[in-house]
């Protein structure tokens, strides 16, 4: 019983022994990008300052080995990758700690500047253009094919392609297979290191860098190729009231409120807490 005993407590000790080793390597730094929302503008101020990191990191994440070594070696990471998406991946190819960052963006800006920006790829070029895969070209020649001059012709085109427009940030923020109350919001939310509204981007970049000192100008900006004012239309307000519930919801809860201090702050830190929602269960569009 005795050896048991000293067994037990060697075996614990090794433990306590890596989990401070763990927890004193440099953490990782993982921006969660999501479209329309500074990130290019974010990942600028990184290579230039930071350059031993990588961003589109959605390229690799499926590269067993590629990704393994780019969470160990780099000092952050940026991609298209949802947050339940990042944190499984990360879990399987480090041990580091991860620190999590996004950008949010005022729920009816993100949809104009997300359907302008899939005109706007093809403007760019035929180089620029073939690197998007054929579905995402597909939809670009489907909106370019409308005249885009009314919200009623928009609509449509935001129905037919719910799955790119539509509570997208939300979906990328808070991860897949999300089943929303409140509570569950916050929980979520409590992964995160930052989460800003986007024309507070440069915290981000500041936090990553651990510097205040770099320049830090917009990129990424494109031309309107539609009147904006379209996405002021009564008919359009009502629209995406009505089917980008989940974005507002969360720009609302997140963000907004939090403009650059540490979610921590002000999200509710025990599970008694966080139940207290009377916010119905809604199901995230997969």
């Amino acid at each position: 019983m005795e050896d048991d005993n000293q067994q037990s407590d060697t075996v614990a000790a090794e433990v306590s022994v890596y989990e401070e080793l763990v927890a004193q390597r440099k953490p990782l730094k993982f921006l969660v990008h999501v479209p329309k929302t500074a990130g290019s503008t974010i990942n600028a101020a990184l290579k230039l300052r930071s350059p031993n990191g990588k961003i589109h990191c959605e390229s690799i994440i499926n590269k067993e080995d590629e990704f393994k070594q780019a969470a160990n070696s780099l000092d952050w990471l940026s991609g298209h990758v949802d947050l339940a998406s990042a944190i499984d991946a990360l879990a399987k190819a480090t041990d580091r700690p991860v620190q999590y960052f996004a950008c949010m963006r005022q729920p009816r800006s993100q949809v104009a500047s997300h359907y302008n920006w899939l005109i706007e790829i093809f403007h760019k070029g035929s180089a620029f253009y073939e690197q998007h895969p054929p579905r995402v070209k597909g939809i670009s020649e489907a909106i370019r094919s409308s005249s885009n001059k009314s919200a009623s012709e928009i609509i449509e085109n935001l129905q037919k392609f719910p799955q790119l427009f539509l509570n997208f940030q939300s979906r990328i923020i808070l991860g897949r297979g999300f089943n929303w109350n409140t509570g569950k919001i916050f929980q979520r939310l409590q992964n995160y290191t930052m989460l800003v509204d986007n024309i507070h981007a440069w915290e981000i970049a500041s936090s990553i860098l651990e510097d205040e000192d770099f320049d830090f100008t917009n990129k990424n900006e494109s031309s309107y190729h539609f009147d904006k004012s379209v996405f002021d239309d009564p008919l359009m307000l009502e629209f995406l009231h009505e089917n980008n519930t989940l974005d507002e919801i969360l720009y609302e809860i997140g963000p907004s409120k939090v403009v650059g201090r540490r979610l921590q702050d002000i999200v509710p830190s025990t599970s008694d807490e966080v139940e207290q929602s009377t916010t119905p269960e809604v199901e995230l569009h997969k």
